[in-house]
């Protein structure tokens, strides 16, 4: 009579494996910090402000545009008187020369050897070219002087170094400017010409700025205005 083999224990090797599945792992400060955040730790709009994102995920995420913001220098308040006009005067007008970083970005100064530039706050043309303009209307249009082009005739030569927005220690502006005023070989007058003016009353701050450099620009022309026919007088005396 055969008996019934009974099975001994399973060997725990036959054991089918038991899936362990881990639990979920509650996040670190770190990570909730950076939930929702791109390459690098930073917002998926400064992310898109610096150009590292593509396209199509800047509008996913909905970033706001930079648009750039124009600003022209004029001044608000009326000129003063025009004063004599000096016919029989004639003066060249080179084409004034501008600083390097004097471009269309609005620069402004933060300390005694640092300047900034905004990004998106830009003049409508470079500032040189404003005080060429100044220069031109008041000593042509305003006091009279005859405009010639001959290389033989008195020429008057400018650079403007500063034409900024300054924070501190009190809100303002300023303007400076070196002119030269050559007859042949000989320079009749020469001055740096520094204007600083403070802000006038307004909401939009980079408005105001505007505002003020447009008259410290009518103030430096007309300085260098005066200057110019009391030397072209001195000279022809």
């Amino acid at each position: 009579m055969n008996e019934a083999v009974r099975p001994g224990p399973r060997s725990p090797l036959a054991r089918p494996p038991r899936v362990l599945r881990d639990a979920p792992l509650e996040p670190t400060a770190t990570g909730r910090a950076l939930r929702g955040r791109g390459p690098l730790g930073l917002a998926p709009v400064a992310l898109a402000a610096l150009g590292l994102l593509p396209s199509g995920c800047a509008a996913v995420f909905k970033a706001e545009p930079l648009v750039p913001r124009l600003y022209e220098p004029r001044a608000s308040e009326a000129p003063a008187p025009a004063p004599p006009r000096t016919p029989g005067l004639s003066l060249r007008l080179r084409t004034v020369e501008g600083a390097d970083h004097l471009r269309e970005q609005q620069a402004y100064r933060v300390g005694p050897n640092e300047l900034r530039l905004y990004e998106v706050v830009l003049w409508t043309e470079k500032p040189a070219e404003y005080l060429r303009r100044a220069l031109a209307q008041e000593l042509f249009e305003r006091r009279g002087l005859r405009r010639v082009r001959g290389a033989r005739a008195a020429t008057l030569e400018a650079e403007l170094v500063a034409f900024e927005e300054v924070r501190s220690p009190e809100p303002g502006v300023r303007l400076e400017a070196v002119f030269v005023l050559w007859s042949d070989e000989e320079a009749l007058w020469e001055a740096t010409l520094r204007v600083e003016r403070g802000l006038p009353e307004g909401e939009d701050r980079h408005a105001r700025v505007a505002e003020a450099l447009g008259a410290a620009l009518r103030e430096v022309a007309a300085q260098a205005a005066e200057a110019v026919q009391a030397a072209l007088r001195r000279r022809g005396s």
